[in-house]
């Protein structure tokens, strides 16, 4: 198995001037993550380590949580 590829942090602005941030990894076709209501990106590290080998995936922040305004 390959080596997981580093993970960046990342944020781009809304429409409301809201910081939206999200983590990405890997190469490949995107793939997007999105966590429930109680969680923040990093529930989804090591899923996104282990699809970050064959895909680059994007883990957003909701509104109001971990990387997000």
């Amino acid at each position: 198995m390959k080596d997981a590829p580093r993970t960046v942090h990342e944020q781009v602005r809304s429409a409301d001037g809201t910081t939206i941030g999200y983590r990405r990894s890997g190469r490949g076709p995107g793939l997007i993550l999105v966590h429930g209501g109680m969680q923040a990106s990093q529930h989804f590290t090591k899923l996104a380590a282990a699809l970050s080998t064959e895909f680059t995936v994007y883990v957003p922040d909701r509104r109001g949580r971990g990387l997000s305004g």
